[in-house]
C-alpha cells in the first residue's frame, strides 16, 4: 500500500547577484526590473528568470506582493493563457480582484492562500479554475500538507528573501536552483536570504551548474536537511 504524501517535494529558486542581492537598492529604481535590466549581458535573461514551470504535475508558488509589483492588477491588454498552475500567498490582500480575474485567464491552475477577508472569496464561484486555501495566519508546513491532499506532488518556491529563509530554517526545501547575475551591486542592495530571519545551518550537495549565454550561471543543490 502507497503511502500518503506528507508534503510535494519543493525547489526554491533564488535569483541573486555575484554578491548575493535579490535587488541593487531599496528604491524600486534599483531593482531588477526597472535597473538591473539596463545593464549589458544582464537583459537577456530577465524573462527566463521570472518565467514559471510548466512541467506536468508541477506547482509554482509565489507571493501576491511580488506579483502586484509586476503590475498584474492593471494590466489591460488581452491575457495569454499558459500550461501553468500556479499558487499565490496573498495575506496581505496585494491583488486587487481585477488582478485575480486577469491572473486567472493566465494559468490553468491557481490557488490563491489568503485570510478569511479577502476579495477572491467573492470571485471563486463564477472563476472556474480558481481555489483558495484559507489559512487566518499563514502556515507553512500546514499549506504544504493541505497541497499534497490536492495531489501536488512538486512545488517551486519563488517569494521574498524573508520568506525564503522562513522555508528554509523549516526545513521545508528540498532542492535549491540560484541563478547568479553577472552583478555587483553592492550592500545598499536586498538580500536573497533575510539572515536575520535564518537561524540555521543547511548544507547543500551539489547536483550540476550550467553556464548560459548573457554571462549567467545556475547552480542546482540537494538541500540536506535534519
Amino acid at each position: 500500500m502507497t503511502k500518503p504524501l506528507l508534503r510535494p517535494d519543493t525547489t526554491m529558486i533564488l535569483v541573486s547577484s555575484v554578491d548575493g542581492r535579490l535587488t541593487s537598492g531599496d528604491s524600486l529604481d534599483l531593482d531588477t526590473d526597472k535597473h538591473w535590466k539596463q545593464k549589458e549581458g544582464v537583459r537577456g535573461y530577465l524573462q527566463r528568470s521570472y518565467s514559471l514551470s510548466n512541467e506536468p504535475g508541477m506547482f509554482n508558488l509565489i507571493t501576491g506582493a511580488t506579483l502586484a509589483h509586476t503590475g498584474i492588477n492593471y494590466r489591460t491588454n488581452p491575457p495569454t493563457r499558459e500550461d501553468i498552475r500556479l499558487i499565490v500567498i496573498d495575506h496581505h490582500r496585494d491583488l486587487t480582484p481585477q488582478g485575480i480575474l486577469y491572473l486567472s485567464q493566465c494559468v490553468k491552475n491557481l490557488i490563491v492562500v489568503c485570510g478569511r477577508v479577502h476579495p477572491v472569496t467573492k470571485l471563486v464561484a463564477r472563476t472556474r479554475n480558481l481555489s483558495i486555501i484559507t489559512q487566518p495566519r499563514f502556515d507553512r508546513l500546514g499549506l504544504l500538507r493541505e497541497l499534497a491532499k490536492r495531489d501536488v506532488t512538486k512545488l517551486i518556491l519563488q517569494s521574498s528573501g524573508r520568506l525564503n529563509a522562513k522555508w528554509i530554517n523549516d526545513g521545508l526545501v528540498d532542492h535549491l536552483t540560484i541563478i547568479v547575475y553577472p552583478l555587483l551591486v553592492g550592500t545598499a542592495g536586498t538580500p536573497v536570504l533575510d539572515n536575520s530571519k535564518l537561524s540555521v545551518v543547511r548544507p547543500l550537495r551539489l547536483i550540476d551548474t550550467k553556464t548560459f549565454d548573457f554571462n549567467y550561471i545556475a547552480l542546482n543543490y540537494d538541500v540536506i536537511n535534519d
